[in-house]
């Protein structure tokens, strides 16, 4: 996946009292020789996914160096669709402070002993497990909730590109992009192809189904019931030959959702998937898809990155534009939900309708593109 350079980004204005080293192009000249690399990467799955280009930009700079990335510990293993890093590490806790198997990982990373560090989100968190990994060059981002004062003072170089305004990924390369990093968006990605056998789908069966992750990490962001059952109902009627593939992830929250789903369907799903499947399984899974439908959430972001046409559902929020796929090939509906525990205000006709235009769109690219052979 490409796409082109953004034109006339502007970094994030300085504020009175906030003093901070900013960081240049030199930075990559200055560090070409780095021998090891430590890549800081807090957030969810989906800021996993929008990591890869930046990774890419990274490995590029610093192509002899051994290049590891920290980051949450059930997200590693997607790290492993990215066969150029060459370690992949876990942290356990997103706490204010330090737990002790995190003192354990500084102890190991000390002893690994970085050249460089690069600290995407520049959370503090990040800039104290960077600063006490011992790396001299320390590159990290100013992040969004600046206040505190570790950021500037254990990062010894600073990123400040806007926030909001772009998705997340074009950020990250808008930030690499002031220390001297390639500004190019590839993903660059190996999905084992024996990935896709744990879920018993075969490849003649890929481009036959609908996957849809009907719940999400947050109820705020899932549609109600009773409307996601309706959804599914609809496209079993006007799209009879599609079969349906539902996942969802196995906490008892989300399997107790998708019972209430399943026991008030008037027909059986394909195949139903409640925390079986890994990461990478789940992203095998998402590629032989014909369309994917979900809201805010991880699986949304997987097939972004694999180019599977998609539907999702949002609340409107100020960060929208970070995570929102982009047209043609996803159609995002926002909503206004004034309760905290459902997503509301968003029509079910409107999301069948776009499911079907959308898999009409894709059938008729597919079309052309025999015809051209």
């Amino acid at each position: 996946m490409t796409d082109e350079n953004i034109s006339g980004s502007t970094s994030m204005p300085p504020r009175p009292g906030i003093r901070y080293r900013r960081t240049t192009p030199a930075f990559v000249q200055r560090t070409a020789q780095a021998r090891k690399v430590l890549v800081l990467l807090f957030g969810g799955l989906g800021d996993v996914v929008h990591s890869f280009p930046a990774l890419w930009s990274i490995r590029r700079a610093y192509p002899q160096a051994q290049l590891d990335v920290l980051t949450a510990g059930s997200y590693t293993p997607l790290l492993t669709l990215l066969p150029w890093i060459d370690g992949r590490m876990a942290y356990a806790s997103r706490k204010a402070g330090l737990t002790l198997n995190e003192l354990r990982h500084i102890g190991a990373l000390r002893r690994t002993g970085y050249d460089v560090s690069i600290n995407l989100t520049g959370n503090n968190h990040g800039s104290v497990l960077a600063w006490a990994a011992g790396a001299r060059a320390r590159l990290g981002r100013r992040p969004f909730w600046d206040g505190k004062k570790g950021w500037r003072w254990l990062q010894s170089e600073v990123m400040d590109f806007r926030y909001e305004q772009e998705p997340m990924y074009r950020q990250w390369l808008e930030c690499l992009a002031q220390a001297g990093f390639a500004n190019d968006s590839q993903f660059n990605i190996e999905l084992p192809p024996q990935a896709l056998q744990a879920s018993g789908v075969t490849e003649a069966e890929q481009g036959s189904y609908l996957h849809i992750s009907p719940n999400t990490t947050d109820d705020a962001r899932q549609l109600p019931v009773a409307q996601m059952v309706e959804l599914l109902q609809d496209l079993h009627r006007r799209l009879p030959q599609y079969r349906m593939v539902l996942t969802s992830m196995g906490s008892e929250r989300e399997r107790a959702r998708m019972d209430a789903i399943l026991g008030q369907l008037g027909f059986e799903p394909w195949k139903v998937f409640i925390g079986s499947l890994d990461v990478v399984q789940l992203s095998a899974l998402i590629r032989g898809a014909a369309l994917h439908l979900s809201g805010d959430t991880g699986p949304l972001h997987l097939a972004w990155m694999l180019d599977v046409p998609s539907v999702s559902w949002f609340r409107i929020k100020h960060d929208n534009k970070e995570y929102l796929p982009p047209p043609p090939l996803h159609r995002a509906l926002l909503g206004e939900s004034e309760s905290p525990s459902v997503l509301n205000g968003i029509p079910t006709a409107a999301l069948s309708e776009a499911a079907v235009e959308l898999l009409g769109s894709a059938a008729a690219a597919s079309a052309a593109r025999l015809a051209a052979v």
